[in-house]
């Protein structure tokens, strides 16, 4: 059981969502003493991630992937400004559970950047730099422009918009911290443990 793999499907709206939920699994995954794999479907907007986990539900009954059913499906789609909550339901509605007996839906609230800003002390440990940063705007890159703003503050080269910092800044972060600053962030880590913990004793 010990060298057993958690095969891990990802439905993401881009590559920021891919490159942050993998840093995030990276560590998870390392303190819950599980190891995992990982393949990754961009899908291009809420709407496309929709289709995409219809159209893969159905490939799956009709026996049209070799790999089979992975062991978790993990589903990330930004709020952009929506009820969060509401979000998850309506993609969760779309699941079917006797394809998918576990998965784990992200939905941060309003872009994925903004779980990167949750721990102002992450940031200074990571950046050398401290800057007040509000946690209840909802402008359309408002979040991607504030990482962009800490990264230049502390004289570091941006090549990819600064998702390329996502792992030195979760490696730092206080994950309890983190979600009370943003309870779209504690429910998908919360539920991600959990996941972990249930497909573990399943195997």
């Amino acid at each position: 059981m010990a060298d057993k793999v958690i095969k891990i499907y990802l439905f993401v709206e881009d590559t920021a969502h891919e490159i942050i939920v993998r840093s995030l699994f990276r560590r998870l995954s390392a303190a819950e003493g599980v190891r995992v794999s990982f393949s990754v479907a961009i899908q291009g907007g809420h709407g496309g991630v929709i289709t995409g986990i219809k159209g893969f539900q159905s490939a799956l009954k009709k026996g049209a992937i070799p790999a089979g059913t992975p062991d978790l499906l993990v589903v990330l789609i930004d709020a952009n400004c929506h009820d969060f909550q509401e979000r998850v339901r309506e993609t969760a509605g779309v699941i079917d559970s006797s394809v998918f007996p576990f998965s784990v839906i992200g939905c941060p609230n309003p872009h994925i950047e903004k779980w990167l800003l949750l721990d102002q002390h992450a940031l200074n440990n990571v950046f050398g730099v401290s800057l007040n940063i509000p946690l209840q705007k909802c402008e359309r890159d408002f979040y991607k422009n504030e990482l962009r703003k800490i990264i230049q503050h502390a004289g570091w080269p941006i090549t990819q918009g600064g998702i390329e910092y996502s792992q030195d800044i979760i490696e730092e972060v206080d994950f309890v911290r983190a979600g009370r600053n943003d309870s779209s962030f504690g429910n998908f880590i919360s539920d991600l443990k959990s996941a972990f913990k249930r497909i573990t004793i399943s195997f």
